[in-house]
């Protein structure tokens, strides 16, 4: 019982990963899906002065994805002049976290930045 659960299981996971995989990395829909797959839009955004503001700005995002490649702390925040000289609300991003968001859609908007020691570079993905 427990041996041909486990072969249905492998034969249903290896179906998803020959049939749906492949249309994701050629940035195609997959039917019944539910965010539609394009290519992404990567961002490298340094933060070259500590304590300073800088900004990137989306638009048409289903999803987002951002770290600190450097092993720090940054600061984000959805409202300007709150993460240079922190001041509620803002949001600490620690060492070695990831924020996601995925299943959104919204048209437009900003995400502001800041870090202690300046020189912190923000990888961030959108989809």
């Amino acid at each position: 019982m427990i041996r041909s659960l486990w072969i249905i299981t492998t034969v249903t996971f290896l179906y998803i990963i020959v049939s749906i995989v492949p249309l994701y990395a050629a940035g195609q829909p997959v039917q019944g899906a539910e965010v539609s797959v394009s290519k992404p839009t990567v961002y490298n955004l340094t933060l070259t002065a500590a304590d300073t503001q800088y900004q990137q700005t989306f638009t048409n995002v289903k999803s987002l994805w951002f770290q600190c490649r450097t092993a720090a702390d940054i600061r984000y925040a959805f409202v300007t002049g709150k993460v240079a000289t922190p001041t509620a609300p803002w949001m600490t991003l620690k060492s070695g976290q990831v924020f996601e968001e995925y299943n959104i859609s919204i048209s437009s908007f900003t995400v502001y930045f800041a870090g202690d020691a300046g020189g912190e570079v923000v990888e961030i993905e959108k989809w």
